[in-house]
């Protein structure tokens, strides 16, 4: 998280262009395997992760979600390695705390999804009754979805 490790000139964050076009127009400071403070074979997932890269700028953020069979809850891990485990609750807790404090501007999640049907819905649950308002569950009035077909 380092500004020398930054390909982006960190004066070029301070917004000066028209911010009223189509999201792909634009370059989103995003983050890899969001959760881990270390290595990605054998590193410590922590939440706190979340509220650091937010603060920091990162508008789409990842979420690696499995399910535990432990605690019958869904969790963030990076699979198949020896990385720790942190509940998806707590991961959802740290994004709504730390979401628009540094911007107004949209924050993407990105899911890795291993989950089955039935822990999809608590993830559903705990996103809809944690994040509240903040999550966007229906297209904006000014810009509705059509002409979209699916494949």
């Amino acid at each position: 998280m380092d500004f020398e490790n930054e390909i982006v000139d960190p004066i070029k964050y301070e917004l000066c262009d028209d911010m009223e076009q189509p999201m792909s127009h634009y370059f989103i400071n995003s983050s890899h395997n969001t959760y881990l403070s270390g290595h990605q074979i054998t590193g410590r997932s922590d939440a706190e992760m979340y509220r650091q890269v937010l603060l920091s700028g990162c508008r789409c953020i990842e979420l690696d979600c499995h399910e535990d069979e432990a605690t019958d809850e869904p969790i963030i891990t990076h699979g198949r390695t020896l990385c720790t485990k942190i509940l998806f609750k707590e991961a959802v807790l740290a994004i709504k705390e730390c979401a628009f404090k540094t911007s107004p501007y949209p924050v993407l999640l990105s899911f890795e999804n291993y989950c089955g049907k039935r822990m999809l819905e608590k993830m559903a649950n705990y996103l809809i009754d944690i994040l509240g308002e903040q999550l966007l569950r229906e297209p904006l009035p000014d810009y509705p979805v059509s002409n979209i077909s699916y494949v």
